[in-house]
Order: structure tokens, then C-alpha cells, then sequence
């Protein structure tokens, strides 16, 4: 009885040390190789038609925060905007003439110093004058939106990728805002590479990891975890962001990530 007991509990050892060297084989590999990308980019459209006027710098080049990247007819725009203003504020002057005249009328009228027909055109002509100033307010309001549409400015400082139009080139804007720049943020990167399964498995967002770069060696952060599809040579892509420093980090640069 001793002995068999004595086979048993070394066969569930002998299975607890292989599950244990089968878990300890899924996660064996524990440092990965990669690629530094961008982690926030930005596609840049044209919200108004218009003659595109670049002011980007070319693929690569930098810029500012809040810079004006490129402008879509922005005199033509500006112009539309001033004629707006200046119709809102004539009628704005009419509509309160108007309002005097009513008043002033409305008193002759209740004295019975005015007639019918006088009082009831005085009215009318208040109706119109307050129309006005309403359509006129509409217009001023959809001038002041073309107009800031027409200036495509950076959302963050960072990095011009792409230029997908040509300086002049006329775009159309009825259907669908075309595309003028794609940037990307300068502060945002992360090292991207391939896991299996098993590794995805063991990891979560805001996981630590230690980003190498070079001879340097970053601290990073697991934040993003991605289905790569059944094609890819792993299934799972992951992206650890993490800070460079003073660093000349550059996206496209190789990466590798290990975690504890």
C-alpha cells in the first residue's frame, strides 16, 4: 500500500514538474526584437475647397504646435468673412432703428394718432429688419467656420510624414475632406514587436518593460495590445511607449523590449 502510494505521488510530481516546465517553456522567451514607431498620427484634411498653399515643411521636417501647416483659399475665405461682418453689423443698426421706430409708433398708435395700416407697416418693417439680422448672423457664423476650416494647423508638435498634395493643387471638399498632410507627435513613441500566444497571454495593458535602444536602456510601458491576423509571423503585435529623454531616438530605429 506504502508503495503504491509512494508511485502515485511521484507521478503527480513527475505531472506538476511538466506542466511547470511547459509554462516556464510558453514564457521562456521573455526579450523581443522591434522597430521604433510613432504612436499618435494625425491625417490632416482640407475642410473647405480651395487652391491648397503649403507651408509644411517636407517629409521629415519639424514643427510647432498650433503652427499653420498649410492654408485652402484662406484669402478668398477671409474675404467672405469680412463681407459677413460687415452685413451683421449694418443689419444689427437697421434692426435696432427698426425697434425705435416701432416704439415710437406703438405709442401713436395706442393714443390713436396712427393708423391701422401705419402701425401694422412699422411692424412689419420690424419682422424684416429682425429676418435679416438673423440670416445675417447665420451667414457670419458659417464665414467664421470656412475661414478657420481654411487654415490647417498642427494639432502638436511633431513631425511631417507624408504630403499628399502638391502645392496649388485645387481640391473639392463638397464630399469628402481630402487628405493634405499626415504628421505624427514627436513625444509619442513606442517600441512595436510580434508576441505569440502564449506571450500575449501573460501580458496586460500598463505592464512595465525595459526598452533597449542602442546602448541605452529606457523604461516603457505595454500600451497597446493588437491582433496582427492569422498571416503574421506572430499573432499579436504590442507597443511599449516609453520616454527618450535627451535621446536622438528616431522612429524606424531598431528596439528591443524585455520584461521583467
Amino acid at each position: 500500500m506504502t508503495g503504491r502510494l509512494s508511485r502515485r505521488t511521484l507521478g503527480t510530481l513527475v505531472v506538476v514538474a511538466a506542466l511547470a516546465a511547459a509554462e516556464s517553456a510558453a514564457h521562456a522567451q521573455d526579450s523581443f526584437d522591434g522597430v521604433v514607431v510613432f504612436t499618435r498620427i494625425a491625417e490632416l484634411r482640407a475642410g473647405v475647397s480651395g487652391i491648397i498653399d503649403l507651408d509644411a515643411p517636407p517629409p521629415g521636417g519639424t514643427f510647432e504646435a498650433g503652427s499653420e501647416l498649410a492654408r485652402v483659399s484662406a484669402s478668398v475665405y477671409r474675404g467672405r468673412l469680412d463681407s459677413a461682418e460687415k452685413r451683421a453689423a449694418v443689419v444689427r443698426a437697421e434692426l435696432e432703428e427698426a425697434q425705435k421706430t416701432f416704439e415710437r409708433n406703438q405709442v401713436l398708435y395706442d393714443e390713436g394718432s396712427l393708423s391701422t395700416v401705419d402701425f401694422d407697416l412699422a411692424h412689419l418693417q420690424l419682422t424684416r429688419a429682425a429676418a435679416a439680422v438673423s440670416q445675417a448672423e447665420s451667414d457670419l457664423a458659417s464665414a467664421r467656420s470656412a475661414a478657420g476650416l481654411s487654415r490647417i494647423r498642427a494639432p502638436f508638435a511633431g513631425v511631417v510624414l507624408d504630403v499628399a498634395l502638391a502645392d496649388g493643387t485645387y481640391v473639392n471638399a463638397a464630399t469628402t475632406a481630402p487628405l493634405v498632410l499626415t504628421v505624427a507627435a514627436q513625444d509619442g513613441l513606442a517600441a512595436r514587436i510580434e508576441v505569440d500566444a502564449a506571450t500575449r497571454r501573460a501580458l496586460d495593458l500598463g505592464d512595465p518593460a525595459r526598452v533597449g535602444i542602442e546602448a541605452r536602456v529606457l523604461d516603457g510601458t505595454v500600451a497597446a495590445i493588437r491582433y496582427a491576423g492569422p498571416d503574421a509571423a506572430s499573432a499579436w503585435r504590442v507597443d511599449v511607449a516609453f520616454d527618450p529623454g535627451e535621446g536622438n531616438v528616431v522612429a524606424g530605429q531598431g528596439a528591443r523590449v524585455e520584461f521583467p
